[in-house]
């Protein structure tokens, strides 16, 4: 039962004013624009008043609208703001040093609703809960942009939904976001990413000639009296346990495989146990004639749709399968998964839960996950993982299908992920949803000589480097600016030298990775060589189309192959 009362909002007016305006929604403060006015402010009212949310406006954008903000209340998420319209894209610039190719570093439009972490006070809505539960604001900071910024990061981190709204600002306003001291973006890494990452971007801003000698100077000094901060505690949530109506929906799941019988069988087993029944499971199987084996006459109760491509590649099997899908979702699952009974009803309580299109879970190595695991919370996905995710079918339209460029090689799914965040939509994960990812040590990617070491693997094994394949950098190289990917590239060696472990096994990693340098250095060459060819012949994907399930059919011409991931090793 919807309740009738109308939730208390109250306004926070930034900039001095004599007379603040009418707010009918609940109380009204003015506060000075100084990250420690604001700071003060927030300690000593939000955190013991009773209003349901509270709302941030520049006091020099005139009067809000109070129907326009208690409207957000009703739409997905923890804060909405408008810190991209208001010039915060991209900012603060010493931040992509560290995380130079970090999805949600990527800034989607400024004029579309979207996920963002960028927010500006001078225009933002944010529930009460979050700011009685999480820290707020740090006043340490000179500006209040920057101070909003770190929050901002730190919320979307630890599990707040953010959401950026262009339409908070009616107009495109004419006052613009003063040029950022550098200190404050120092501060900002310094509170992000720690210390050693901080003396990592000044590095490189020196050599990059974003920062002059006497600004790294400044910081190193004014740096040594700020102490570091604790681990914020995560923005927790009630358990997901919406009880869904499993009539309203129809689940297509979608399983590419190659020579994986042994793992398919036990998955399709798995399947047939769904709380959630499926509408159809989609195999696509691109195992050598010789080899096939004829699964519907194993899994006649299921409803089992095979098909067959000679040509194996692991995107235009997905797209093959997309084409014939008749479900208004799609469960993405690989074939050496193992999965609970309860994994679609998981999804889709999220979905319904929090009003979102994508929910996706998490790939484990052992059951259960660890509990050192760092993802304990539902939060904002910068991920889009194709062995654990459901996504309503409508929302695969405007962003295409998978790119053929990724057809033989890795991160398919972070592509296609990119494409997704960029259209605006609202992807969560939730690391509840769990599938056990056996990592089989044949078939699959493996047959294509793709890169299938793992961040672990790298960091637990002294002779393991992991180096960004072609497709990789291809991918870094379609969303981000060729800084960004130079930066990249330059984590990526400086990761072959990373060891978890012991004093002496740390050692070790160094001398090899020194030892191997020139390899690796020349391996990370060619390969952003074969990008840059990609580069030249792709994105190839298809639109989604919206067709009659009796006329859907596999279109050979579709299924478009590339021979120049060949020489990638």
């Amino acid at each position: 039962m919807v309740s009738s009362v109308s939730p208390v909002v109250n306004l926070v007016l930034l900039g001095e004013t004599e007379n603040p305006c009418s707010w009918p929604s609940g109380k009204v403060w003015s506060v000075k624009k100084s990250p420690e006015e604001v700071a003060g402010f927030i300690r000593r009212h939000a955190i013991t008043d009773t209003a349901d949310a509270w709302f941030f406006w520049d006091s020099e954008f005139g009067r809000p609208e109070p129907d326009s903000v208690l409207s957000l209340l009703s739409l997905p998420g923890d804060v909405w703001h408008a810190g991209l319209r208001l010039g915060l894209a991209g900012q603060p610039g010493l931040f992509s040093f560290v995380r130079p190719t970090w999805t949600l570093n990527r800034d989607p439009d400024p004029d579309i609703v979207s996920t963002s972490w960028r927010l500006s006070l001078r225009a933002c809505l944010i529930r009460a809960s979050v700011l009685r539960s999480m820290e707020a604001f740090r006043q340490d900071f000179e500006s209040l942009e920057a101070a909003a910024l770190e929050m901002g990061y730190r919320f979307i981190r630890n599990g707040v939904i953010l959401r950026h709204v262009p339409w908070l600002i009616n107009e495109q306003p004419s006052v613009t976001p003063e040029k950022m001291p550098f200190f404050d973006e120092v501060l900002f890494v310094f509170y992000a990413a720690r210390r050693k990452w901080t003396y990592w971007a000044l590095g490189n801003a020196l050599a990059a000639g974003y920062a002059t000698f006497p600004d790294v100077f400044r910081a190193l000094r004014k740096l040594r009296g700020v102490a570091p901060q604790s681990e914020p505690s995560p923005f927790m949530r009630s358990p997901c346990d919406e009880k869904i109506d499993a009539s309203r929906y129809r689940v297509s799941v979608l399983i590419p495989t190659l020579d994986r019988y042994e793992f398919l069988r036990k998955l399709l087993d798995q399947l047939r146990n769904q709380t959630v029944s499926p509408l159809e499971i989609i195999v696509v199987d691109q195992t050598a004639i010789a080899r096939r084996a004829n699964l519907v006459e194993e899994y006649k109760d299921l409803p089992l749709k095979l098909l067959y491509l000679d040509r194996a590649g692991q995107c235009s099997a997905r797209n093959t399968g997309l084409a014939v899908a008749s479900g208004d979702y799609i469960l993405f699952l690989d074939d050496d998964d193992e999965v609970s009974s309860d994994l679609i009803q998981a999804h889709l309580s999220t979905m319904q839960r929090f009003q979102v299109p994508v929910s996706s879970g998490i790939a484990i190595d052992k059951a259960p996950a660890p509990a050192s695991d760092h993802l304990q919370y539902v939060c904002c996905s910068d991920v889009f993982p194709t062995g654990n995710t459901l996504i309503l079918r409508s929302v695969l339209e405007p962003s295409g299908l998978f790119d053929l460029a990724y057809d033989c090689g890795d991160h398919e799914d972070g592509d296609l992920g990119m494409r997704i965040y960029l259209t605006g939509v609202l992807m969560l994960l939730n690391p509840s949803i769990q599938v056990l990812h056996h990592h089989a040590p044949t078939g699959g990617l493996r047959t294509h000589g793709a890169n299938v070491i793992t961040y672990k693997q790298t960091r637990t094994n002294l002779l393991t480097r992991r180096q960004p394949s072609p497709t990789l950098i291809y991918l870094w190289k379609r969303y981000f600016t060729p800084l960004n990917v130079k930066h990249q590239l330059r984590h990526s060696t400086l990761g072959t030298f990373f060891y978890q472990g012991n004093r002496i096994g740390k050692i070790v990693k160094i001398l090899v990775g020194i030892l191997a340098l020139p390899q690796t250095l020349w391996r990370i060459k060619k390969n952003a060589g074969l990008a840059d060819q990609l580069l030249k012949h792709f994105p190839q994907f298809p639109i989604l189309r919206s067709l009659d399930p009796s006329q859907q059919e596999v279109e050979e011409d579709a299924l478009i192959r590339t021979d120049l991931l060949s020489g990638s090793g």
